[in-house]
């Protein structure tokens, strides 16, 4: 039998004691993990915030021991089960769903159920109001509108044209009776509700054709058009008036709204188509025809007396333009001595009695336009001629004795016409009534603004569409009457107002 060698035997213990004592160690943590478990952080909710909000506010939970799993986590805001966006130990979030209710917020994780101690307020924001249609989409002052929309207050709603106030025929939370307001202008319609402060406003304009026209009394002589009117230290005057012109003067007082005949009748041969204008409460009536016969012959009327000035340097002529500015006239195109249309303009000083000749009209040579000043330049516009009605409109700068070409009457494709009147009424032009090329008598109006170039349509006149109008203007308001209609003369008169 062979003997154990000592030294072979020592040296496997040593290499078997380690071994043994790593599996010793391994077996005693393996019972300490089976005597000791870990042991998570208990299930808890510290806070969340906002403390209230709409339906989609993000909330966010602050606490521990919830799942970084999100589908491990029960998550209710009151009754309502949420959705989660993010699930970390100590923090979750969602969203506050569509129709949930205010009420405390609850998270169950493993089978553990906490909640909240304080209440989410779940807030219900006010219907909004809009306005989703209106009808018409354009009108004159008094027009009712009718308006569509949703949410409207059920009753005290303000509605506003451009920031004036309208009165309220009718309403109810979808719909909106109402007229279009005195001194409007055109642009959005605003409809608010005081109560809850929710407003809504339309996406386009509403057009107000603005203005108002009301009815005076009838002229105090016959029926007549192309009469030459002017205004006097606040009274109208209308000369050579009636179907075979006379040379009676009538003089019209808008505090009585009564005609009455002046003393003296006009110094020279009565006469239509002429033209009259006035500087320094004088006024010079010129040109004209009269049995087929073209005069030149000019007058000043002053203190209720004529008398001759000089006559128009260019002899005969009618159907011209004139106006003045400061202390000159101004008289241009119209039919010349030999009856054909010009185009040439003239400066009348009272101080010399001297007709002087100015740059030719920017135009064509045409007649029966329309014209009128602001501040210090003249406009001159429409007319007819060369065959062909115009709605050219020229500015003339009278320092300068230049013409502009500005904007067509009636905007970008214009409104032809000829023979129609044309006044200033605080800062703006004013052109309407007439005729076109179809002769057909026209009783629209348009302003015209210089300060951008551009005429807006406003109030139709409201009598009968008439030609061979006359007008005055007295204090800010316009007085048109007489012409010419489809039928026969007038003597009707109406006063405009622009408005505010």
């Amino acid at each position: 039998m062979k003997s154990l060698n000592p030294y072979s035997a020592n040296k496997w213990l040593l290499c078997a004691l380690p071994v043994l004592a790593l599996c010793l160690i391994i077996a005693c943590s393996d019972d300490d993990k089976k005597d000791n478990p870990i042991i998570p952080d208990s299930l808890s909710i510290t806070s969340f915030s906002p403390s209230q909000g709409e339906a989609g506010t993000e909330i966010t939970v602050i606490g521990t021991g919830f799942s970084t799993v999100s589908s491990e986590n029960t998550v209710t805001l009151g009754t309502t089960p949420v959705t989660l966006n993010l699930a970390e130990a100590g923090k979750l979030k969602f969203n506050v769903p569509e129709g949930a209710s205010s009420g405390t917020v609850s998270v169950t994780t493993n089978g553990v159920k906490v909640t909240s101690t304080s209440t989410f307020e779940v807030v219900v924001p006010e219907p909004i109001l809009e306005i989703l249609d209106y009808d018409p989409k354009e009108g004159e002052w008094d027009t009712y509108v009718v308006i569509e929309g949703n949410n409207f207050a059920p009753a005290n709603n303000v509605v506003l044209f451009n920031g004036v106030m309208a009165e309220v025929f009718q309403e109810s939370p979808s719909q909106i009776t109402v007229t279009v307001p005195e001194n409007s202008r055109s642009g959005k319609i605003e409809v608010r509700d005081p109560i809850d402060d929710r407003s809504a406003i339309t996406a386009d304009d509403f057009t107000v054709f603005h203005g108002r026209w009301t009815q005076i009394a009838d002229f105090g002589g016959e029926k007549s058009s192309l009469s030459v009117a002017f205004t006097i230290s606040g009274k109208g005057y209308v000369v050579m008036s009636g179907e075979e012109p006379s040379t009676d003067v009538w003089s019209y007082t808008p505090e009585t709204n009564k005609w009455e005949i002046e003393p003296n009748q006009f110094g020279g041969i009565a006469r239509y188509s002429a033209v009259g204008f006035v500087i320094e409460d004088e006024a010079y009536v010129g040109s004209g025809r009269r049995n087929n016969l073209n005069w030149g012959d000019f007058w000043n009327f002053k203190s209720g007396v004529w008398s001759t000035v000089n006559t128009f340097p260019e002899g005969d002529r009618w159907w011209a333009v004139g106006f003045s500015n400061g202390n000159k006239g101004f008289v241009g195109t119209g039919f010349n001595g030999d009856n054909m249309e010009s185009k040439d303009f003239w400066e009348y000083d009272p101080l010399d009695n001297l007709w002087t000749q100015k740059a030719d009209f920017g135009g064509a040579a045409r007649f029966s336009a329309a014209g009128f000043v602001i501040g210090e330049k003249g406009y001159i516009g429409t007319g007819y001629g060369g065959n062909s009605g115009f709605s050219d409109f020229w500015e003339y700068d009278i320092s300068e004795d230049k013409w502009l070409k500005r904007a067509n009457v009636g905007g970008e494709e214009g409104s032809l016409r000829s023979n129609a009147v044309g006044f200033e009424l605080n800062g703006k032009g004013y052109i309407g009534l007439g005729i076109d090329e179809a002769e057909n008598r026209l009783k629209d109006f348009w302003e015209y603004d210089p300060d951008n170039d551009k005429w807006v349509g406003i109030a139709d006149f409201k009598g009968d569409a008439r030609t061979g109008a006359s007008v005055f203007v007295i204090d800010g308001k316009a007085y048109v009457g007489l012409g010419n209609s489809d039928d026969d003369e007038l003597k009707d008169f109406w006063v405009f107002d622009p408005g505010n």
